[in-house]
């Protein structure tokens, strides 16, 4: 009876050890950024992760926006926004496609700046 007693206060112990670690680590991960939304055509989007309403929308008119320009069809963009900075990412088929994503995200109401450093040709 007394072997049991031990075992059992030992594994009390040791999950109460675990659950003390895991809300130290919770406590010392750092804040999550938005993901980036991909544009592709005849998809539903949402902006994941903690953005304010003002970055959601601004993310969804721009999805919006690119998923319909015909200049743009089989191109995948990323788009993210951060505090009203759109950061665009992507492989598209040439310089002129680039160009035509950043004057489309330049025309969306509360966009700060656009960082477009990681689209390429």
């Amino acid at each position: 009876m007394q072997a049991r007693f031990g075992n059992t206060l030992i594994a009390s112990a040791a999950v109460g050890g675990l659950i003390v670690c895991g809300a130290a680590l919770a406590q010392t991960a750092a804040p999550a950024e938005p993901e980036t939304v991909f544009v592709r055509p005849a998809m539903v989007y949402t902006h994941p992760m903690p953005a304010s309403a003002e970055d959601q929308e601004i993310t969804r008119q721009l999805v919006s926006v690119l998923a319909n320009d015909h200049d743009l069809v089989g191109d995948n963009i990323g788009v993210r926004t951060v505090n009203g900075v759109v950061h665009l990412s992507g492989h598209l088929r040439s310089p002129a496609r680039i160009y035509r994503a950043v004057e489309l995200a330049r025309q969306i109401a509360g966009v700060v700046a656009i960082d477009d450093r990681a689209l390429d040709a």
